[in-house]
């Protein structure tokens, strides 16, 4: 019994672990879509691009962006066509580091976020997060 109940468990861990690791699109035309106005993901000693996106307009909606230490990551913000309206770059060195970025949009309109990131120094991982404040729409 007690066999079977850590099998169940083990899998069930691996289940979320994976589609933990499978939220982030890689793929600019298949972007992950946001469900929660907080988002954050690790990345490794290879860098990687990450593509959310969301509704949001009419009106003024802001990003705060972080990265932790000894990393770096563009936060570029792209329209329905995939073009750059806006976007930060932060480099983080001891401590992480924070941006904020608003944009106001006279009609609701689809946003790409686009989150290319890589290690400034070592190895390991590294993290980066974001939250989405003002006229954002998300699904339930």
């Amino acid at each position: 019994m007690k066999t079977t109940l850590k099998v169940i468990s083990m899998m069930m861990l691996l289940l979320l672990t994976c589609s933990m690791m499978a939220a982030q699109s890689t793929e600019m035309d298949r972007p992950t879509q946001l469900k929660s106005r907080e988002a954050s993901a690790e990345f490794g000693p290879q860098p990687v691009t990450h593509y959310y996106t969301f509704q949001a307009g009419p009106g003024e909606f802001s990003i705060l962006m972080g990265v932790g230490r000894m990393a770096g990551c563009s936060f570029g913000v792209l329209d329905a066509n995939y073009k750059q309206v806006g976007g930060e770059t932060i480099w983080a060195l001891d401590n992480e580091e924070q941006k904020i970025d608003r944009f106001t949009l006279k009609k609701k309109d689809k946003i790409v976020l686009k989150v290319a990131c890589e290690l400034r120094a070592g190895d390991g991982t590294r993290s980066y997060h974001f939250r989405l404040s003002g006229a954002v729409d998300l699904p339930e």
